[in-house]
């Protein structure tokens, strides 16, 4: 396997991890979505208050995951250039 193919390998690879985790992104927004309606409707409990904080960390978490993804990527891809 060439180092040009070796590359190709891991970007794609990368690709794949990162629509995984923005498929996840999507699913968490849309429960962060329904907790804050849930509590300007009066209908939250304290569990889903704290399931929201929970929620909310975790995207940012997430995101911060797909911004490191894309970054090895961007690396990647200079380096395939260079090849």
């Amino acid at each position: 396997m060439s180092l040009k193919e070796k590359y190709q390998k891991q970007i794609d690879f990368f690709d794949r991890k990162a629509k995984f985790y923005q498929s996840l992104l999507i699913a968490l927004f849309s429960g962060v979505v329904w907790s804050i309606y849930a509590i300007i409707e009066s209908k939250a409990s304290d569990k889903i208050v704290i399931l929201l904080g929970i929620g909310v960390i975790l995207i940012v978490f997430i995101s911060l995951k797909i911004k490191t993804i894309d970054n090895e990527q961007e690396e990647l891809i200079d380096k395939l250039g260079d090849v």
